[in-house]
């Protein structure tokens, strides 16, 4: 079964260029335009344990939700998923904030698309999995994950 992705941008034209290359690369994906509609999205499927999701790649600026506040509510509501975030904006505080997890990362945009794609790979596929089996009781294993800035 492909894995499920939900992409979150306020801007139209990314949404669609983003989707189609993940679905040329063989991902299904969802849209929302902003962490309100995304996370109503995320609950749902929680809630229907049915079409979950197994990658949020998501911008940071966005109205009424941002991908921050987005990220702390699936935290406050126990949803553990690997999270991509996309943005304009390379704020050290902020990036050090999202990668102090190991199934995290931040591409700036603009991004190059097989960048893009490896990340994608790298959260939802079996290198995931693996970060998070437990070792040694209850340490996990993580990487250091930095940001790549290339561009389009």
């Amino acid at each position: 079964m492909n894995k499920h992705i939900l992409l979150v941008d306020d801007n139209a034209a990314i949404r669609y260029t983003v989707s189609f290359v993940l679905r040329k690369n063989g991902y299904r994906v969802s849209k929302a335009q902003n962490g309100q509609e995304a996370l109503s999205m995320i609950l749902e499927s929680k809630r229907s344990n049915g079409n979950h999701f197994d990658l949020l790649l998501t911008d940071i600026q966005m109205p009424w939700m941002t991908g921050i506040e987005l990220i702390d509510q699936l935290k406050e509501h126990h949803i553990d998923m690997p999270v991509l975030v996309i943005s304009g904006i390379e704020d050290e505080m902020v990036v050090g904030k999202l990668l102090k997890r190991s199934d995290r990362d931040f591409l700036l945009k603009p991004f190059d698309f097989r960048e893009l794609i490896k990340r994608v790979e790298t959260l939802s596929g079996k290198n995931y999995e693996e970060k998070r089996m437990k070792v040694n009781g209850h340490a996990r294993m993580r990487r250091r994950v930095r940001p790549v800035h290339s561009e389009c």
